[in-house]
C-alpha cells in the first residue's frame, strides 16, 4: 500500500504539465490579471507547485532508511500543507478583488521573509550586497501592501504556533 501512495505523489507534477500556462480568457483568472501587474494564476500555481514539490520530498525521505528513522519526512510535510492551504485560499474567492487582494497579501509575505532571511545573512557575515538585496526587497513588499490597500487589506491566515 505504501509503495502505491509513493507511485502516486511522484505521479502529481504530471497533473501541472496539463495546466494551461495562462488561465483561459472566459476564466475569472483572466479578470484578475486587468487590475494588477502580476497574474493571480500563477501565484495560485506557484503556491501548489510548491506544496507538491515538498509532497515529492517528503515522499522521497520516507523511502529513505536513514532519514525516516528520525522523520525527517515529517517536517516537509507541514510546508506542503501551508504551501497547498495559500493556494487554495487564493483561489477561494469568487471576486476579483478580494484575489487580488489576497494575491498581494501573500506576495509580500513572502518578501518580507526574503527581506528578513537577507537581513539575518548580513548580520551573520554574509556578504554586504545581501543587505541591498534585502532593503530592495522590503521596497516590494511595501509595493504589494500599497497595491493590495486599493482592494481592501487582507490579512494572511497565520501559518504558525505562536
Amino acid at each position: 500500500m505504501a509503495e502505491d501512495l509513493f507511485k502516486r505523489v511522484r505521479a502529481t507534477p504530471v497533473i501541472f504539465d496539463l495546466l494551461p500556462s495562462e488561465p483561459a480568457l472566459a476564466s475569472a483568472f483572466a479578470d484578475d490579471a486587468k487590475l494588477l501587474p502580476f497574474a493571480t494564476y500563477d501565484i495560485v500555481r506557484t503556491r501548489l507547485q510548491d506544496a507538491v514539490a515538498k509532497l515529492l520530498l517528503a515522499a522521497r525521505l520516507a523511502q529513505h532508511e536513514a532519514q525516516s528513522r528520525y522523520g525527517t519526512h515529517l517536517i516537509i510535510l507541514r510546508p506542503a500543507l501551508v504551501a497547498a492551504a495559500k493556494g487554495i485560499w487564493l483561489v477561494e474567492p469568487d471576486g476579483t478583488t478580494e484575489r487580488a487582494a489576497r494575491s498581494c497579501a501573500v506576495l509580500a509575505n513572502d518578501r518580507q521573509s526574503a527581506a528578513t532571511a537577507m537581513t539575518v545573512a548580513t548580520d551573520n557575515g554574509g556578504p554586504s550586497a545581501f543587505a541591498q538585496v534585502g532593503e530592495r526587497t522590503r521596497q516590494v513588499c511595501r509595493e504589494m501592501l500599497t497595491i493590495g490597500r486599493e482592494f481592501g487589506a487582507v490579512q494572511l491566515p497565520r501559518d504558525n504556533f505562536d
